[in-house]
């Protein structure tokens, strides 16, 4: 599962439980990876955990918290009946440290401690040492949602949130938060529950990928899903052009590449917004989707002054309307879906070089930990490149490393069958490394005199296959195209090359 997320740009993060085990009185069984235990003996052999390795300090009869108004009992006694760990032993931070580290071995991208204000103070500084909070966490730091497992069913603190059960009010607050640049979002996929002990439903083996039997699937809802692309779209941008009338109505755009505006009020919005995209059709993500270059929702028009008209209705389903540059009505790359093929450039008279030439691409890109850039391109829509890498020194250049063996051609048409994959994850076209000019980075390449966030793509092509020497490329990044360039007739000696959407090199 890890590897199939990682492959589609989704970040693994695990609620891991570690202040107890299973309740005292569930008797013997199975859990749900199949290791067997017998609570009422405090026996987990697969651990191994046994009845030494449980909380014994407890004041109340019962053993479990009866008073949650006594710091002693939340510490020291059983949260629900369920087995206390004894966090203070160091047998058992131990294994603790070994979960955590078998996680991180399978590849997940962090973990968040469940139940961890039942541990006493003293404990807690064997995994963390914790300081004085003021305000916000760095974005960087901060793992940001509208609802999870917990406070879907009122526990914990926060008071009443909302959820699926809202379901207006819940796609405004999911679709603003993955619109927001700040923090790791997490989007919820829930199951329906009536109590809050109901658990999740479950299917006869092979009955997978489905949404139906009591599953939610928030994350596979248009409104949301297609909110990932807009956010990746945004990059590293903040927020431009802001407007808002004062009454729950609000617009921005993330830099030049997404934006979106909401209406929360009960009235209709009216406004001719800055939208910061440059002109086109584009399709709002919200209503529709783009699918085979045609928008099953609204269309947008930005105009040459980058401005478009917003009607929204408040009083509908989804008061919202975004798009972003890679929902251009007609934009994208040569093979993505939904677009047409770039022409094949026009002759020059210049001969193509002869032989094998050293050929290298840098493309500047601000990316965060988790995406990575391919490269697809050619001398036109189907035309392919032979080429050979030139492999990279140092742990840094490992997946470009791994994604590279068996690459031999570029294209327009993504991985080669055989291609190398790097933990699991296939790749998505020629791999770029990820550089730096400065010689105490790790990813310091000689070749890079520009500075940081400057993608290197290192080959020796076969030019013979050119267009005079001449070849069409495109950025490829977690899933997205880059967007379409203006770029006008090359000029300058030995003569003008091709004109096209893409970058043209030589």
């Amino acid at each position: 599962m890890v590897n199939r997320c990682k492959a589609a740009g989704v970040q693994i993060y695990i609620d891991a439980v570690i202040n107890h085990m299973a309740g005292v009185d569930s008797g013997t069984g199975r859990g749900t990876g199949g290791s067997y235990y017998d609570t009422r003996a405090m026996s987990f052999p697969s651990v191994p955990f046994g009845p030494n390795d449980f909380g014994q300090q407890c004041s109340t009869a019962s053993g479990n918290i009866e008073n949650y108004g006594d710091a002693n009992q939340v510490r020291n006694c059983r949260l629900l009946g369920l087995l206390d760990l004894a966090g203070g032993d160091e047998y058992v931070r131990g294994k603790i440290a070994d979960f955590f580290n078998d996680m991180l071995d399978i590849g997940i991208d962090g973990l968040k401690m469940a139940d961890i204000f039942m541990k006493h103070q003293t404990q807690l500084t064997h995994l963390q040492s914790f300081g004085s909070s003021w305000g916000m966490l760095a974005s960087g730091d901060a793992l940001v949602f509208v609802d999870n497992h917990d406070n879907q069913r009122g526990h914990g603190g926060g008071g009443n949130v909302i959820t699926y059960k809202n379901s207006k009010a819940y796609k405004m607050a999911v679709i603003f938060m993955l619109s927001w640049p700040y923090g790791v979002p997490r989007v919820m996929s829930s199951y329906d529950f009536h109590e809050d002990s109901t658990g999740p439903p479950s299917g006869s083996p092979g009955n997978s990928g489905l949404c139906n039997n009591g599953w939610i699937c928030e994350h596979r809802w248009r409104q949301i899903s297609n909110m990932v692309a807009w956010r990746n779209s945004a990059g590293s941008s903040g927020v431009e052009n802001w407007w808002s009338n004062g009454n729950n109505q609000i617009a921005y755009s993330r830099g030049s590449s997404s934006f979106i505006a909401i209406n929360k009020g009960d009235g209709s919005m009216y406004a001719d917004l800055k939208t910061g995209l440059p002109s086109g059709t584009y399709c709002d993500i919200i209503s529709g989707s783009l699918e085979n270059g045609q928008c099953t929702g609204t269309t947008i028009t930005v105009g040459s002054d980058s401005k478009a008209n917003i009607q929204i209705d408040g009083n509908s389903d989804d008061p919202i309307v975004a798009f972003h540059i890679g929902s251009r009505v007609g934009g994208g790359g040569p093979s993505a879906p939904g677009n047409t093929p770039a022409q094949p450039p026009p002759s020059v008279t210049v001969p193509a070089p002869a032989g094998t030439q050293r050929t290298i691409v840098f493309i500047k890109k601000t990316t965060a930990v988790g995406q990575d850039m391919f490269l697809r391109g050619g001398c036109g829509a189907r035309c392919e490149l032979p080429i050979t890498y030139l492999p990279k020194a140092g742990t840094a250049f490992t997946a470009y490393n791994a994604w590279a063996r068996g690459d031999t051609k570029l294209s327009w048409t993504g991985a080669e069958s055989g291609q190398g994959t790097h933990e699991g994850v296939a790749a998505r076209g020629s791999p770029m490394a990820w550089t730096s000019s400065s010689t105490s980075s790790t990813n310091y390449d000689p070749e890079n005199t520009y500075g940081d966030h400057y993608w290197m793509w290192d080959v020796m092509m076969d030019c013979s296959n050119t267009n005079g020497g001449y070849f069409e490329i495109k950025g490829y990044l977690n899933g997205q195209w880059e967007s379409d360039i203006s770029q006008t007739q090359c000029t300058g000696q030995p003569s003008a090359g091709p004109q096209s959407s893409n970058h043209v090199a030589r």
